[in-house]
């Protein structure tokens, strides 16, 4: 299981990009990159989750956490996935009801 994480500005917007497997082991090291975005920038947050072939429940988590972390201050987190698994399970659980899903990041940082 691998993963590796990365975060860059697209204008206004901090895309936080994944690649490989979100799990239980891997979660961690994209909590450290959200926790960085949420406390140093403002303005709305992209995770790019186009490159993840597998995404479990931690996964999820991280990013509902991140997304509660923003709600006070009033600030917008969207999700940029391809895959229809890992979309999917954003819709099964409601979260997509939180956090806007699109195709891509260039659709997301828009």
């Amino acid at each position: 299981m691998h993963l590796q994480v990365s975060t860059e500005q697209s204008g206004a917007a901090t895309v936080v990009s994944a690649v490989g497997e979100l799990d239980l082991h891997t979660a961690p090291m994209l909590q450290e990159h959200l926790d960085r975005a949420v406390e140093s920038q403002d303005g709305l947050i992209v995770v790019d989750l186009t490159a993840v072939d597998f995404m479990d429940s931690t996964g999820l988590s991280v990013i509902v956490s991140a997304v509660a972390s923003m709600r006070p201050s009033g600030r917008e987190l969207r999700v940029a996935s391809s895959s229809d698994r890992i979309t999917k399970v954003f819709t099964l659980t409601g979260i997509d009801q939180q956090v806007g899903i699109f195709e891509t990041v260039a659709e997301a940082v828009t």
